[in-house]
């Protein structure tokens, strides 16, 4: 009867950590680099990108730490914007792991992603719309490491409802008007 008991126990613990999107990626790597490619491909079929889908696949995928640019945020009973740039691009959130980097910023309305596009051959470009910027980028001659760069470009109302590090105050909202949320990740796979 115990053994039957060990048996059902260890095939419990089995599905658990096969099937528990944190604990799978820790064990099975290739897991990480499928749903970041499935994530890729979904985003140059539909031509959108579902930024909660994407936050969730960052902190599933690539577990890491943000840091807050100490002259944009500050820490009082919760993390507050407290200056924003008003006519460049402020950053207020770094991510850093494994394999993503990224940066939260803000930007002025006036800011268009053709701006950022100039800067890549377009032979790179898998996606290029106005809210979405998607590169692969060539791998280094002597890496066979495969990365993307990611940028969008959405209205504060988007970041509001995605970034969950800030309360949005009166005061927070004031800085943020005429502003726009830029979000660049540098994504590894291999």
């Amino acid at each position: 009867m115990i053994f039957v008991f060990l048996i059902i126990g260890l095939l419990v613990l089995l599905f658990s950590v096969s099937l528990h999107p944190t604990i799978s990626t820790s064990f099975f790597a290739n897991k990480n680099q499928n749903r970041i490619e499935e994530f890729i491909t979904q985003v140059k079929e539909n031509k959108t990108i579902d930024t909660m889908v994407y936050w969730e696949l960052r902190e599933l995928t690539s577990r890491g730490s943000f840091s807050i640019n100490p002259n944009s945020v500050k820490l009082f009973q919760t993390y507050r914007i407290v200056n924003i740039e008003p006519s460049g691009k402020t950053a207020l959130l770094y991510y850093t792991s494994p394999y993503i980097l990224s940066t939260e910023s803000v930007v002025d309305q006036k800011f268009s992603l053709l701006e950022v596009a100039q800067d890549y051959e377009n032979s790179e470009v898998l996606l290029k719309t106005d809210q979405i910027l998607l590169i692969q980028n060539q791998p280094k001659s002597n890496s066979a490491q495969k990365s993307f760069e990611l940028w969008f470009l959405l209205p504060i109302q988007e970041m509001k409802q995605t970034v969950g590090f800030f309360n949005y105050t009166s005061d927070e909202l004031d800085l943020l008007e005429n502003s726009n949320w830029l979000h660049h990740s540098i994504i590894n796979l291999n």
